[in-house]
């Protein structure tokens, strides 16, 4: 460590993990390669066990590579043989490239969206990864020559957002558009959280089915390990105000574990339903006494008082099929 930079002092494999945890944002700072490797920010940092030691074994990483080709993104992973490149250096290559000039570099990561960009002058990069996305907290350097050395210039909690990306929503299966304040789901098995709270009271909103399938408006989400990703998932608990071709009902998942309360034919849509048509839905729920009760404009009511109480405040939307919408959600 000299003149507030963080330098390889000696060739060989060598990595400085960070006191402090990164649970994204953008972190910017100054990179001089001083030799020429493969070098960079290793972020997402997830370990197998607690080992004292790591390079890439009983561990997985991303890292924001900085070579003397170009900038890429690489991940270790325990699951997956080891380095795998997401971005090649190759795509993104230096025109003016020298081991003894100082670079300054910023890397954005929004584990939510599991995307992340990284700028070194005119070179940009970005990647999403929904193949095996990373949410540790832990970050570092890794370098592996004499010389290579790192100055942090600032950190803030701007993250980058993903294309294609919902604002004020994130994403926690599948894939969704939005459009003038309607979502609707683009994949099969897709669930949408807004990343606003609500801990009970009256919601009402319109709901078209699309395509018949098993779908809801999910509520009273609780997610204490703070999942990105989740469908029925351990560790993961929400109600839902359930619609099929059946009817409404109310069902929930604990823990992982789906439960229907109310099924749908208890309640049916006594004029038959139609796909096409868009539902007007109002929901009521009071969070202390566990009452839960789901009608529409169809005439059908349904209710039910849970005894397995969530004190979850997140909520969104869940869907089985491609084409669910839902729109125009008014809090009372």
């Amino acid at each position: 460590y000299r003149d507030s930079f963080y330098i390889v002092s000696a060739d060989g494999s060598a990595i400085l993990e960070s006191n402090n945890v990164w649970k994204g944002g953008t972190i910017e700072y100054d990179f001089k390669m001083g030799t020429a490797t493969d070098t960079g920010v290793i972020f997402g940092i997830t370990k197998s066990g607690n080992p004292a030691t790591y390079w890439e074994n009983g561990v997985s990483y991303y890292m924001a590579v900085f070579n003397a080709t170009g900038i890429g993104f690489a991940a270790i992973n325990w699951n997956n043989a080891g380095w795998n490149w997401l971005v090649d250096p190759m795509s993104a290559r230096h025109t003016d490239f020298a081991a003894d000039k100082t670079y300054h570099v910023v890397l954005a990561w929004n584990p939510e969206q599991h995307y992340m960009t990284m700028k070194v002058g005119e070179l940009s990069i970005s990647y999403t990864d929904n193949t095996s996305p990373l949410s540790g907290t832990a970050w570092g350097f890794r370098g592996t020559k004499n010389g290579n050395a790192w100055k942090l210039t600032n950190t803030s909690d701007v993250k980058p957002e993903a294309p294609g990306s919902i604002s004020g929503f994130a994403k926690r299966q599948g894939d969704f558009t939005a459009e003038n304040n309607a979502y609707t789901t683009a994949q099969a098995r897709s669930i949408l959280e807004s990343k606003t709270a609500w801990s009970g009271g009256t919601v009402e909103y319109d709901f078209k089915m699309g395509t018949t399938a098993d779908t809801g408006f999910i509520f009273g989400i609780t997610n204490p390990n703070k999942a990105d990703t989740y469908w029925e998932t351990t560790g993961v608990s929400y109600y839902m105000a359930f619609i099929n071709q059946n009817g409404i009902g109310i069902a929930a998942v604990y823990d992982g574990k789906w439960t229907l309360h109310k099924p749908c034919v208890n309640a049916p849509f006594s004029d038959g339903f139609d796909a096409n048509r868009t539902y007007h839905v109002t929901l009521s729920w009071n969070a202390e006494t566990g009452e839960i009760t789901v009608s529409t404009d169809a005439g059908n009511t349904t209710s039910f008082t849970v005894e397995n109480k969530l004190n979850g405040t997140g909520w969104g939307f869940r869907g089985a099929a491609v084409g669910h919408t839902w729109s125009n959600v008014e809090f009372k």
